[in-house]
Order: C-alpha cells, then sequence, then structure tokens
C-alpha cells in the first residue's frame, strides 16, 4: 500500500495571488523595516532630488532605502549581491515586490544619496530614545581600525617616489626613441597609411603611473608645507605668550620645523585619505571607526571615522556629538587608556560628566597613555666620582640598612676569609658596610629631615590622571569603568562577525563615514526590532511626532 503526500502544487496556477507581504510573517525584520522606513522616516530629501518627468519612471526612493538598510540588517552590502538576493530569497522580494532593481540601480541610488542617507542615524536613533532604549547614563566611548578599500602594498613612501618617478620617465624615453628608431622600417613594411609611431598601452600607462606618483609627491609636499607653517605659528604664539609672563624657555631654542616631508612618509594610491594603521591583524590600510554605546540596549548614540589611529582626540568630540543628536549630554562615560589626557579629563570637569577613562601605563600623568612617554633620566649626583677618578675599594657588605647588625656580618665574612672558604651570603638591601658610612647616612638623614617640609605644609595638589588612576582603582570590581568592554567590544563584535562588516566598500574619508553611518544605523534598527515589538515601536513615533507629514 503506497503512502499518501500532499498535494504539491508547484505548477498550479495562482487564481488570487497573494501580495508580497504575505512572503514572511508579520513579526518579521523585512515587514519591521519597511514600515518604519515608510511611516516614521522622514525621506523628504531624498524624494526632493526627483522633479523631472523625463526619462524612464526610477525606482521609489522609499522602496530602495528599504532595501538598504535591511540588506545592511543582514549583512549584504555588495550591490550585487544584494540584487542577487532581491531575485532569489522572499524577505527581499516582501520589500522589492516581484520587480527587482540591477545592481547597477542599486550602487547608483546609494551613491547619488549618500549623504542623505547618513543623516537618517539621528533619525532612528530617536527612535529609540523614544521607545525607552536609550537612558544616557552610562556611555562607553571606543574606536576599531576597519579596513579601507585600498592596499597597503599599493602605498609609496616619498623617498622612493622620486627615484621610482625617474625610473618610470627613463624606460618611457627609451620606448620613444625605439619607437622612433623603427619608424621607418614600419613604413617601409606597411605603408605610408601607418604612421609608425603609435604607443602602445602599456607604454601610456608607465606615462599615468609616473604622473601619479609626481602628484602624490607634491601632495605631501603641500601637507609636509602646511604642517611646518601651523607648528611654527604655534611655537611663535608660545613664545609670544612666555614673553608676556614674563618667563623664559630653558635650553636652546627649538630648531625651525623643516617644511620638507618625512622620507618615510607614505601615500597611497588607491585610496589617497585611508592611512597605514596598527591592527590586531599587523599594519593595515584602514581608518579608525568611532562608536559611543548607551548602557541600556547597546544603542550607538554617536559615531564617526577618522584617519588618525590614536584615539586621544576623539573623545571631547564624540560626547558633543552624543548632545547634539539627542539633545542632552551623558551622566557618566567611559574609555580606555587611548583617550587618557590631561586635556580630555578637563573636558570632560567643564562638562560635568562623570568620566572613567583607563590611564594605563602612563609615565608622566599630565600625557596620560595618549601622550608621548619620555624616558626619565637620572641626573648625575653632586660629588659623584668622575670616571677619571678612583674608585674606592668595595667593602664585603655592600648593601644593607640594618646598622646594628653590621658589625656581625663584618666578623662572619672575615672569618670565612681566614678559613678560606668561598662563600655567598646574601646582603640584603644594606647600602652601608661600615660603622663610619652609617654615622655619614644618619648625618645625611638628619640634614634632609630639617630640610623636607613639615607635615603642615600642603602636598602638591595630584594631576587629573594621577586623580583618575585612583578613582578607578578605589572603585574596584563595582567601579564603573567596568562597563567599558561590556558595552562597544560587543557592538564592534556584531557589526564585524555577525554581519561581516570588516572593510569599508568606498574610497574617500567623506564617503567612508556615510557608508559606517549606514552600518551604525542598521545596528540600531536591529536593536529597535528586538527591544519592542511593531505595533509598540509605531505607535511609539506617531506619538513622538516623527513620522512624515
Amino acid at each position: 500500500m503506497s503512502k499518501t503526500f500532499r498535494a504539491w502544487k508547484i505548477d498550479d496556477p495562482m487564481l488570487l495571488p497573494a501580495t508580497v507581504q504575505d512572503f514572511v510573517d508579520k513579526k518579521h525584520l523585512a515587514t519591521f523595516v519597511l514600515n518604519v522606513v515608510r511611516n516614521e522616516l522622514n525621506l523628504a530629501e531624498i524624494l526632493a532630488c526627483y522633479s523631472s518627468e523625463k526619462g524612464q519612471p526610477p525606482f521609489h526612493p522609499v522602496m530602495m532605502t528599504a532595501l538598504l538598510l535591511y540588506a545592511y540588517c543582514c549583512g549584504i552590502y555588495s550591490s550585487r549581491r544584494i540584487a542577487k538576493a532581491c531575485s532569489e530569497r522572499v524577505d527581499f522580494m516582501s520589500i522589492v515586490g516581484l520587480d527587482p532593481p540591477d545592481f547597477r540601480t542599486i550602487a547608483d541610488f546609494r551613491k547619488r544619496h549618500l549623504q542623505h542617507l547618513q543623516e537618517l542615524f539621528v533619525q532612528v536613533l530617536k527612535l529609540c530614545d523614544k521607545a525607552g532604549l536609550v537612558k544616557l547614563g552610562h556611555v562607553a566611548i571606543d574606536g576599531s581600525k576597519i579596513k579601507a578599500n585600498a592596499s597597503k602594498h599599493k602605498a609609496m613612501s616619498y623617498e622612493r617616489m622620486e627615484a621610482r618617478a625617474k625610473e618610470l620617465e627613463t624606460e618611457v624615453e627609451k620606448w620613444f626613441a625605439a619607437a622612433e628608431a623603427t619608424d621607418a622600417e614600419e613604413d617601409r613594411l606597411y605603408g605610408r597609411d601607418k604612421r609608425g609611431d603609435e604607443l602602445p598601452d602599456w607604454v601610456a600607462d608607465k606615462q599615468k603611473r609616473a604622473e601619479t606618483i609626481r602628484a602624490a609627491k607634491a601632495e605631501l609636499e603641500a601637507e609636509a608645507k602646511a604642517a611646518a607653517e601651523e607648528k611654527a605659528k604655534a611655537q611663535a604664539e608660545a613664545e609670544e605668550k612666555r614673553k608676556a609672563e614674563g618667563r623664559k624657555k630653558p635650553g636652546k631654542p627649538a630648531a625651525p620645523p623643516s617644511p620638507e616631508p618625512d622620507p618615510k612618509a607614505q601615500k597611497n594610491f588607491t585610496d589617497p585619505e585611508s592611512r597605514i594603521m596598527k591592527s590586531k591583524e599587523g599594519f593595515v590600510q584602514a581608518y579608525n571607526g568611532q562608536i559611543a554605546v548607551d548602557a541600556k540596549a547597546q544603542i550607538i548614540v554617536a559615531q564617526g571615522v577618522t584617519q588618525c589611529a590614536a584615539d586621544s582626540g576623539q573623545l571631547v568630540p564624540m560626547i558633543d556629538a552624543i548632545e547634539a543628536n539627542l539633545g542632552r549630554k551623558p551622566e557618566q562615560a567611559s574609555a580606555d587608556s587611548g583617550y587618557c589626557s590631561e586635556a580630555n579629563l578637563e573636558a570632560m570637569e567643564r562638562r560635568n560628566i562623570d568620566a572613567y577613562v583607563a590611564t594605563g601605563r602612563a609615565k608622566h600623568a599630565t600625557d596620560g597613555e595618549a601622550g608621548k612617554e619620555v624616558a626619565a633620566t637620572t641626573p648625575t649626583a653632586v660629588g659623584a666620582p668622575s670616571s677619571t677618578q678612583e674608585i674606592p675599594a668595595l667593602t664585603r657588605v655592600a648593601e644593607s640598612p640594618h646598622i646594628p647588625m653590621l658589625d656581625a656580618v663584618e666578623a662572619n665574612l672575615e672569618a670565612t676569609e681566614k678559613r678560606n672558604t668561598d662563600v655567598y651570603v646574601a646582603t640584603g638591601r644594606a647600602k652601608h658596610a661600615t660603622d663610619a658610612e652609617a654615622e655619614e647616612e644618619t648625618a645625611a638623614t638628619a640634614v634632609s629631615a630639617v630640610n623636607a617640609p613639615s607635615s603642615t605644609q600642603d602636598a602638591p595638589a595630584p594631576t587629573r590622571v594621577e586623580a583618575m588612576r585612583e578613582k578607578i582603582k578605589s572603585g574596584g570590581y563595582a567601579s564603573p569603568y567596568r562597563l567599558r568592554k561590556q558595552l562597544p567590544e560587543p557592538v564592534f563584535g556584531q557589526i564585524k562577525e555577525a554581519r561581516g562588516f570588516r572593510q569599508f566598500l568606498m574610497r574617500g574619508v567623506e564617503k567612508v563615514r556615510a557608508e559606517f553611518a549606514l552600518v551604525c544605523t542598521a545596528h540600531n534598527l536591529l536593536k529597535l526590532a528586538q527591544g519592542r515589538s511593531l505595533s509598540e515601536a509605531m505607535k511609539m513615533t506617531q506619538e513622538a511626532g516623527l513620522a512624515p507629514a
């Protein structure tokens, strides 16, 4: 007896076809993103770009925006992969219908409206705020190196540029000479119709590369000249300030800044605005992505991209960006040692923010981990024997602070010498081996005690970095600094590992910033979808008046 199966209606026509919205569940992420874009986001600036009735009717901008945001939520960033998903995946079909756009259309739409798409970050952030997912009780700031759309092997140092450009130009000159030499032979073989001096494509490529190298060399020279002028101006202002205060700078005057570029300064030919940065994978051609994450639900409340590998200059801009996005400042903020400096901590005090910034292994309290650590040198003591003076003979006990025991120690060592015994006796931390030296130390200690400030005198006030080090240390495991790793690190993990955004697709710092804003917008959309149901989110946004008129 054969088994009865359910009817397989793959070839049956659909007399009453369902809408594409029925392809996925009503609680699916695609439905949530589509409804938020259609009903809650203000896309007036994007729609205003379409005013002419000429040409083929374009795809609806609202549909294209929803498609891009949903693709970023799914970790799909390539326009070709997005176009393929629109033809194969029902969740993408529920957004575009059965009329999928071409990959070139998707790429052109993203390129054309990149700046307007970047501004959607603030709108989605306000939705998260109204949904109760942002409290700003504690905000953690961190940065991560994200690879640029360029290879570090396509960079060249300033020192190498001049030599390589000359090599290419010499090679091209040889080809020109060879072309002229064979001109007569080609005329004889092919007639007068052919000039015989046409350059092959590979010659033009060499010429173009030489021109590119020269242009990059000129850019490095211009940047070095501008940096030298700015440094000279800062030195002049500092000197004028010292003169006005009646102070003199010790030591020899500093040499004027050189307008010549550093021979090791590099310029990348693929993405000249990217920089070589150190990451866990070694040195990579990258940008430095910055995020500020709220402690309530790991919502990104501020984001940015910088060309500088160091994080020290990003703490204050990120705090100010939070206030600009949400209209209020966080109560607490935490960051790692890369953000620590006296100026940053002072800025946090002026903004009345309870900051927890790791000080790291800073040797100088005014610099912090972000400052440049300068090795301290110990000056030669006054009265110390010079290299030409005779070094006094060593006593048996080289180092020991235990003055009452010196006689017994000396006697023991003397007895072992008389018995011709090779002994090894620890001397502890002794500094003086004879009674006479002990008396000298006692006298010196007494003099220093007289000159030392009394206990009633005020001790010098600790610097902000020293105070921050003690503040974090005294808090122990209960210190709010513990949130520093619990907030931004998982967010970067979700962006890089879960959704696979490990490299920018666009080139140029402005385009990269807009692309990173789209990635952060998708992250907040996912948090909004997980934190509130669709009906609650839509009701909340309507009450907030954020939906377009």
